[in-house]
């Protein structure tokens, strides 16, 4: 979308790289070891939200001015995109549901995990096409920059940033990197669900080959089991369905068959060498059983029967539910009920959890038409791993990260389409040139479907 205002444009994209950018770099534990109560008790509303959320919100604010009157601007891009006016509208009814039952704290969590995906995603559809483009590989490579981290912070053994939960330096048998993510799970459920979009950069494919092995190694730094297994799982099948789609299709050689044969299998041996030796992955394949932690997982889905009927239909508050914590003698807050859809359901019962419900089934749904093939992969990834702790039910940035990377990504998806279409007209008719702004106006045979356009 090209802006009426060119100047507040550029800010709009400064602000809102900015914003990604601070979401992936400075996280709670980072926030805590300054002495700002970003998650512990006290302090002002200023240090209760996330500075990438402050700039987010200035970046959107500034994007949509730059088109005209805000207000209009947004309405409009709500009626184009539909699930994101659903979203917002949703996480806005939980925000004052929460503060008329419950008071302001404890309700942070709800703009910075919740609203500011859509915020984001709104922003970042009012930039031009290049500046998306320039935003997905401002977030690819500060995944692989975390990544990085990751890797040194197991060959040292030794967290660059405090790794705390809840103000609580946890003990653990087994090292687990957190780079600037904050926590283990955060940073493999980023790493894990960006690895498919790896697949669509514009690099020989080698050089994918070695990103998506150095992924892989920085996931069994980070330590998730859930996260390296789906993702082996889920981008491995995907891998292996493109190759047999192709290779039934006749688009493979013999010398193409066997010598692809030949690195993978030398991939594999290489990367597996690099694992052993450097001892990576230790707390992955020393626990690839029914631990205290899987088995923590599954206790919590008793929780429903300590709930009252008007608690299951209205919520518990915050109080109720530190009791139901102890009810099913979790160690708060190192163990807690590890599972957003419980934890969304406890916190508003079925009156916030039936539209928070809907709402999500929306957004996936949206995101799911806006590419297919990796991106996909990316949404698979990430909800199931994301259902298998509590990232959406507390503070923290990985939804807005994904689905700024997914945004993003169509857009790029769909320039290249156009940039194909573009160039076949004028093979087929050499004597015209294309006219200036054809890509505004092309025919789109998906034009049904939700487009990373504003």
């Amino acid at each position: 979308m090209r802006s009426a205002n060119p100047l507040l444009g550029d800010l709009a994209a400064a602000l809102v790289f900015s914003s990604l950018a601070l979401y992936q770099l400075i996280a709670d534990a980072l926030l805590f070891q300054l002495g700002i109560p970003y998650t512990s008790a006290g302090g002002s509303l200023l240090v209760k939200l996330h500075p990438g959320t402050w700039v987010g919100l200035l970046a959107f604010v500034v994007a949509l001015a730059a088109h005209g009157n805000p207000v209009a601007v947004l309405a409009a891009a709500l009626r184009r995109h539909p699930p994101l006016g659903l979203w917002l509208g949703a996480i806005v009814f939980l925000l004052g549901y929460s503060i008329a039952r419950y008071g302001p704290s404890g309700a942070a969590f709800l703009i910075d995990t919740l609203i500011m995906p859509a915020v984001t995603a709104v922003t970042l559809l009012a930039l031009a096409p290049q500046r998306r483009a320039t935003a997905f590989r401002l977030v690819i490579g500060l995944m692989l920059f975390n990544a990085a981290m990751a890797l040194v912070e197991t060959a040292r053994h030794e967290h660059f940033v405090l790794y705390t939960v809840g103000g609580i330096e946890p003990h653990e048998d087994l090292f687990r990197a957190t780079a600037l993510t904050g926590h283990p799970l955060n940073g493999a459920l980023v790493t894990g669900t960006l690895a498919p979009l790896l697949l669509t950069l514009r690099i020989p494919a080698g050089a994918r080959a070695l990103l998506l092995g150095y992924v892989v190694l920085a996931l069994l730094a980070y330590g998730g089991r859930t996260s390296f297994l789906l993702t082996l799982l889920f981008l491995g099948g995907y891998l292996a369905l493109t190759a047999a789609v192709k290779l039934t299709r006749g688009r493979f050689t013999y010398a193409q068959i066997t010598g692809g044969s030949v690195v993978v299998l030398l991939g594999i041996g290489l990367l597996v060498a690099v694992v052993m030796g450097a001892g990576l992955g230790e707390r992955i394949f020393t626990k690839l059983k029914v631990d205290d932690s899987a088995e923590v997982r599954a206790r919590i889905w008793s929780v429903f029967g300590l709930m009252s009927e008007q608690q299951l239909i209205a919520g518990a508050s915050p109080a109720e539910i530190a009791h139901f914590i102890f009810q099913l003698a979790l160690q708060d807050p190192l163990e807690t009920i590890e599972n957003f859809w419980i934890n969304m359901y406890l916190q508003f019962g079925a009156i916030g959890f039936l539209p928070f419900v809907a709402a999500m089934v929306g957004l996936l749904r949206w995101l799911w038409r806006l590419a297919p093939g990796p991106a996909r992969v990316s949404i698979l990834i990430f909800v199931v791993v994301s259902s298998s702790n509590n990232s959406l039910s507390a503070k923290g940035s990985m939804l807005t990260t994904v689905v700024a990377a997914l945004v993003c990504h169509a857009s790029r998806r769909r320039d290249r389409r156009l940039e194909r279409r573009r160039a076949r007209r004028t093979a087929a008719e050499p004597g015209e040139a294309a006219p200036a702004g054809a890509a505004g106006v092309l025919p789109d045979r998906c034009a049904a479907r939700p487009q990373a356009f504003g």
